[in-house]
């Protein structure tokens, strides 16, 4: 399967990179954000696997760690960039929402109907674990010892892609 990086290097360019990775291996990235007379380079990260093969009673774990004033991140998981079967956007204070998980699916490029979660157990700076179970009817998303079920709207049997996007560096994936 293909990894799909992409990254600020050096002199501050964007870079994109592709990078086989086995199913079943570990995968971990190092990310850093440096600091150089008081300008940052930009912190938002992202990360895509283009050919997953994720089916019914599979589960995804990550281990991120949250940046230090962050905004929002979100995790997808579909059949592509057009057709996600949930867009999972934790927002810390971001398009009108504070503390809240906001989950989604996308057909055809089209927005569902938005769902919101009273669970938010992520705090700035801090390490996190998430574990996305997709099965043929929803996918629950465990956060700290929390579950979210969101509705497999779309009937995708298998999901072939996953991104991660925003104010988190992701530090292990593993499906």
């Amino acid at each position: 399967m293909d990894l799909h990086l992409i990254g600020w290097g050096n002199g501050n360019a964007l870079s994109s990179q592709y990078l086989k990775f086995n199913q079943g291996h570990t995968l971990a990235i190092l990310a850093l954000c440096l600091e150089l007379n008081h300008q940052a380079f930009p912190r938002q990260s992202t990360m895509r696997v283009l050919d997953l093969s994720v089916k019914s009673g599979d589960c995804i774990k990550l281990k991120g760690k949250i940046h230090q004033g962050a905004k929002s991140f979100a995790i997808n998981l579909g059949r592509d960039d057009s057709n996600l079967a949930i867009h999972l956007n934790a927002r810390f204070e971001a398009h009108g929402d504070v503390k809240k998980i906001v989950c989604n699916s996308k057909s055809n490029g089209q927005w569902g109907a938005e769902v919101r979660s009273s669970i938010f157990p992520f705090q700035e700076g801090a390490e996190i674990k998430i574990c996305l179970c997709y099965q043929a009817d929803d996918i629950k998303v465990k956060l700290d010892g929390q579950e979210i079920s969101f509705p497999n709207r779309l009937g995708l049997n298998t999901a072939q892609y996953f991104s991660v996007d925003g104010d988190m560096s992701l530090l292990s994936f593993k499906c």
